[in-house]
């Protein structure tokens, strides 16, 4: 898999444990996107190596 992929887990990862442990966190609508538009991108790439195989 592209290493993009891991680098999108870390931030995705990131951004929850903020919202989860973080007093107070600045979670916008355009970084969520951003996290689910990434999400689905990965997705589509794990589908893709798993029909390969």
């Amino acid at each position: 898999m592209n290493k993009k992929f891991h680098r999108y887990l870390l931030d995705g990862f990131s951004a929850r444990s903020d919202s989860d442990y973080e007093p107070v966190t600045e979670a916008s609508a355009e970084n969520a996107l951003i996290i689910i538009d990434q999400a689905k991108e990965f997705l589509e790439a794990a589908k893709e190596l798993l029909r390969i195989q």
